[in-house]
């Protein structure tokens, strides 16, 4: 009985995402209802151009980010071959590097994006929590739940208003 088609047909997720998926979901319990939660495996692209969502995870681990690629400034590129990922800063400012790489085969640096964009009608958000491994993107949604982080981050940038918080994007 081979063991490897039993496993492909069954959907998994980290802990890390499971717990992150509880915390958002208690810290917006308000919206009751309104909240679906779906593996990657399950969501449609009308599920990312009708409404609000959040997506957890680097291309790598949730392919649907790659949807929002053009939009962003840090980009995730994995290496494969050495069991890294890194970050490009397409557009780096001063003092910023242009590509961020976690460790390898020594103590890790790890990095994570955290990005609200534009859904892909235009007319909701998309909130992208990922990082290079499931610690950093676990570090990341931690950081987007605490609003004192959140707000001293995007506060002085002009992106938090009346409307609420406008589009940004950090590198944790």
């Amino acid at each position: 009985d081979p063991i490897l088609p039993r496993y492909a047909r069954r959907q998994y997720t980290s802990v890390a995402d499971l717990l992150l998926t509880n915390r958002l979901m208690q810290a917006h319990g308000h919206l009751g209802n309104r909240i679906t939660v779906k593996y990657a495996r399950q969501i449609e692209q009308r599920d990312l151009r009708e409404g609000n969502a959040v997506l957890l995870g680097s291309p790598q681990s949730n392919p649907w980010v790659l949807l929002f690629e053009a939009q962003l400034n840090f980009q995730f590129e994995p290496n494969v071959a050495m069991n890294l990922s890194t970050v490009r800063n397409r557009q780096p400012g001063t003092g910023e590097l242009a590509v961020y790489r976690d460790g390898a085969l020594q103590a890790r640096d790890g990095y994570a994006v955290v990005a609200l964009v534009r859904n892909l009608s235009g007319r909701g958000r998309v909130l992208l929590i990922g990082g290079t491994g499931m610690e950093e993107t676990e570090a990341a949604g931690e950081w987007s739940l605490d609003a004192g982080a959140v707000e001293t981050a995007l506060g002085p940038r002009g992106l938090i208003d009346s409307q609420g918080v406008r589009p940004f994007e950090v590198l944790l």
